[in-house]
């Protein structure tokens, strides 16, 4: 069944951070029924992305079919230099346009749930959500602008948040697997309503629960009689399966169906919080753990049970915890003598070069920031992780590894911490440097930079097997008979 715009329909199903490992295991183990009927009668690819590195760039990257250094977007808050302070992502200088607003000037329509970092498009006969059920911290939206609150009238009260990544114990994540696999449950009967109507082209959304299921289960772990985090990870991708083949029936045989993940998830505790100290340790300086000199609201919030502060932190007005997680991130930084500074990210520490004509109080020539660098990769690779592995591998660096236009959005650059290390909270140095936390572990899962996607439609692959995160939107457009935009940077992978 074809739209009266003679233009197709596609179904895409975005399972946000699901490790294909686990994808892999449970099939052949025979336990996700109907995936495998859907992976039967499709094409697979590898997908590949900037997962391991800039983690808030992911979504951004697949809307816009452009990469970091061009779109500029990497977290949920972002560094203003003009400011000299973090602002949330959708102010106005990090501005995107995703590849779905191409429809509508081809008399296209597009309904688009939960897209993580990535705006809404308010054009007529366009339906968008954002923050029904987010594992990202985003502002509630919807156009139109009653669509959401419709959404929580009919379909509920989604159980999932944005992360406050704290500690939790082994009931925490039990009760957390009741949660995601009602707040599936509930995904999967609001997009199987909207894919029976069959009055769009594009039908696109999350599946947000995996994301929050990958940062807290990955380890081995025994959540309580003999309950493991294989167990849970199984219970929650088990309610997606059970609603699949109703979605993908509801969409109807003539509906190309793209169901993937664009970054998977590998057991770490991240350690990124040390990355104030690091720098402090490069520049000379005694490093100090921020965690054990707290302050006033911190040890407010330390005396308050979880479960309450949790509540309070998620009722807070967006611009309350936006300066908040600033003044975290900020404090204790001297702009006026500080050459390096990090800035807001997680699993990798972000580091900012204080340089003259860029950042507002900048005082860095630029030309001496390759050096400055070079010194602060040469420090890292020498710190070691308890155990004695290298704590990092790399330091990333957007010039080289992001450019474009807005490259200098993004941080300078990221201490990528070692996979092969899954939890540490001292670093040990040359000169005896100690760096230690007294921060309790939170998430023990960090992204990686493998997806995978199964696809099934009228077109064939012409030898493929592998796909970046730039070539959806260019695939999708080429399905609906449109050029690609003009800066995209990856390929169809029908052409």
């Amino acid at each position: 069944m074809w739209l009266n715009n003679g233009s197709p329909r596609i179904l895409m199903i975005g399972l946000d951070a699901l490790e294909v490992s686990w994808v892999d295991r449970l099939l052949a183990q025979g336990r996700l029924p109907n995936l495998a009927r859907l992976a039967q009668s499709s094409a697979r690819l590898t997908v590949r992305s900037d997962g391991f590195t800039l983690h808030g760039s992911l979504w951004p990257t697949f809307a816009t079919g452009t990469p970091p250094g061009f779109h500029g977007v990497h977290f949920w808050q972002q560094w203003r230099a003009e400011e000299m302070r973090h602002v949330r992502n959708n102010h106005p200088a990090f501005a995107i346009t995703p590849f779905w607003a191409a429809l509508a000037p081809a008399g296209m329509t597009a309904t688009v749930i939960d897209l993580p970092h990535v705006p809404l498009v308010t054009e007529r006969g366009f339906r968008g959500v954002a923050a029904w059920g987010l594992h990202d911290e985003m502002q509630e939206a919807s156009y139109p602008p009653k669509l959401l609150g419709r959404v929580r009238k009919r379909y509920g009260k989604h159980p999932l948040h944005f992360d406050t990544v704290e500690p939790q114990s082994g009931k925490d994540k039990r009760k957390m697997v009741g949660e995601m696999r009602r707040g599936i449950e509930m995904r999967l009967h609001l997009w199987t309503d909207i894919a029976r109507r069959r009055n769009w082209n594009l039908l696109l959304g999350t599946v947000a629960e995996f994301h929050k299921m990958g940062h807290y289960l990955a380890l081995p772990e025994d959540l309580g009689g003999g309950y493991t985090n294989d167990d849970a990870i199984y219970d929650i991708v088990r309610a997606f399966d059970d609603g699949l083949s109703a979605l993908i029936d509801a969409a109807g045989d003539d509906c190309e169906v793209f169901v993937f993940a664009l970054h998977g998830i590998s057991g770490q505790v991240e350690y990124s919080s040390l990355g104030r100290q690091v720098l402090r340790a490069f520049a000379g300086e005694q490093p100090e753990d921020p965690e054990a000199a707290p302050d006033l609201v911190r040890r407010v919030r330390q005396l308050l049970p979880d479960g309450v502060h949790r509540a309070i932190w998620r009722r807070l007005p967006a611009r309350i915890r936006s300066a908040r997680q600033g003044v975290i991130t900020t404090t204790g930084w001297d702009y006026t003598r500080d050459r390096l500074f990090t800035v807001t990210h997680d699993g990798h520490p972000a580091v900012r070069a204080n340089v003259a004509g860029r950042e507002r109080d900048g005082f860095v020539d630029a030309a001496e920031v390759p050096p400055l660098l070079d010194g602060l990769e040469r420090f890292i690779l020498k710190l070691e992780a308890e155990g004695g592995l290298p704590a990092y591998g790399s330091l990333w660096r957007a010039t080289r590894d992001a450019p474009g236009p807005r490259s200098h959005l993004l941080p300078d650059a990221l201490m990528v911490a070692n996979p092969d290390v899954p939890r540490t909270q001292r670093l040990s140095g040359p000169n005896g440097i100690e760096i230690t936390t007294t921060r309790a572990e939170a998430r023990n899962g960090i992204h990686t930079g493998a997806g995978f996607c199964f696809y099934r439609g009228s077109r064939t692959l012409p030898g493929t097997s592998t796909m970046d995160n730039l070539d959806f939107a260019p695939s999708v457009l080429s399905l609906l008979g449109l050029p690609p935009g003009g800066e995209m940077q990856g390929r169809s992978v029908f052409a």
